[in-house]
């Protein structure tokens, strides 16, 4: 690659080690644009062996003195380099102009913003969003009003339950929203969030809407770019079906605190949360048996 064809950024991605990087980090350099460095931040005493394909790449291993997503995130923030960071989940591809799109919009927005991809499902390719009126089949108006209130569904907006509602397939270049999702996010360096934010241990549940809601509390602006795009492995697909249902259920905790911050009350939070889940099991067990 020669110097026309690197960002001046960093990209920071906490791991654990043990889950296949090949497939994030050949996504990374297989753009059009590629970054100036890759960070890979791993707990201290996890071992770790960079695949020898990547030895010729400016790609870092940086050693966290405690685990965790959020944590090692934040350390790998405090080491970067470059004046654009781009924080990213070590499970997700990379579509070939997704850097250079993200980059180009935080460029046209500004200083005081954060940008993020749109997201498509891996296995189908289609668009996805949580939260969205597609998701809920067993009646909708009554739990976008459970949810809501009468504003019922809203892109991109935090509900009067807490919960983060999601984006349809824009049709605009940008859109502005209440919060991002936590996989893919370019900043400014200069607006990172350097404090650890989560109350508890354990897997960092909702991290993305407290962190959406620390970033806009510091005057940062939250945008989704139409033609930045990033696959991911969706809740209710494949084998892990059941395993996502546990962790849904563990969520709770951590989820409603990120809902208390913005006032949500807990009865409309809980009916919400647990009416959710049962949509998803019954609309699965319909489309097995029925569908």
């Amino acid at each position: 690659m020669n110097n026309s064809q690197l960002l001046p950024i960093s990209v920071v991605i906490p791991t654990i080690g043990t889950r296949d990087l090949k497939p994030t980090i050949d996504s990374i350099f297989s753009g059009t644009y590629i970054p100036k460095e890759v960070l890979l931040c791993i707990p201290q005493n996890q071992p770790f062996i960079l695949n020898k394909k990547y030895k010729k790449q400016n790609i870092r291993i940086i050693k966290c003195p405690e685990k965790g997503q959020v944590k090692q995130r934040i350390y790998g923030f405090e080491n970067v380099n470059y004046d654009f960071v781009l924080q990213l989940d070590d499970d997700l591809i990379l579509d070939s102009e997704c850097i250079a799109e993200l980059y180009k919009r935080i460029i046209n927005l500004g200083p005081t913003c954060a940008v993020s991809p749109q997201y498509y499902d891996i296995s189908s390719g289609n668009h996805y969003s949580n939260l969205i009126p597609k998701e809920i089949y067993l009646f909708p108006k009554l739990y976008y009003y459970l949810l809501n209130g009468r504003d019922g569904f809203v892109e991109g907006s935090i509900s009067k339950a807490g919960l983060n509602m999601g984006i349809k397939k824009l049709q605009t270049n940008h859109f502005s929203s209440q919060w991002l999702s936590g996989g893919c996010i370019l900043h400014y360096k200069a607006n990172l969030i350097l404090e650890d934010y989560l109350p508890f241990k354990g897997k960092a549940y909702a991290e993305d809407v407290i962190h959406s809601y620390k970033l806009i509390k510091s005057g940062v602006s939250l945008y989704v770019i139409k033609d930045a795009k990033a696959l991911i492995r969706c809740f209710n697909n494949g084998n892990s079906y059941i395993n996502s249902l546990f962790e849904y259920f563990n969520s709770v905790k951590l989820t409603y605190y990120a809902a208390s911050l913005y006032s949500a009350n807990y009865a409309r939070f809980t009916i919400c949360m647990y009416y959710y889940i049962f949509n998803i099991i019954i609309t699965k067990v319909y489309r097995k048996f029925i569908g």
